[in-house]
């Protein structure tokens, strides 16, 4: 699709964040080729810039509270509800009170997009 804007190539710059996930940034240039010279240049730029948009994230992260950022990260971990009940020594209806406010906060439809999204934001 992108050849149709007049691209020729696209590198791949893939930054580590949490839990093993990586974030990618995906450069398009009407370049057939680039060296591997201009390629470390870009993918150097993008490191260079990672640090202000990282800072940009971290002011979301005051979005979830510390127990709801627990349970998000038990789930993300694969934990039931009834598991992260136990783990912090609570109901598993509070438990289920934090995930829904968690969802409400970042604006997702379900448990396993609300854990997504906290990853890509840096949440967790």
């Amino acid at each position: 699709m992108w050849r149709c804007y007049g691209y020729r190539s696209m590198l791949t710059v893939k930054i580590p964040i949490a839990m093993g996930r990586h974030f990618e940034c995906l450069f398009f240039s009407k370049i057939e080729e680039h060296s591997t010279d201009s390629a470390a240049a870009i993918a150097y730029e993008t490191m260079q810039e990672w640090p202000r948009i990282k800072h940009e994230l971290v002011g979301k992260q005051q979005l979830l509270t510390r127990t709801e950022q627990l349970v998000l990260r038990l789930s993300a971990h694969g934990a039931t509800s009834q598991q992260a009940a136990e783990r912090c020594d609570t109901s598993e209806r509070m438990v289920n009170f934090h995930i829904g406010n968690s969802l409400r906060k970042l604006n997702a439809p379900n448990k396993t997009a609300a854990v997504l999204k906290a990853i890509m934001m840096g949440i967790l």
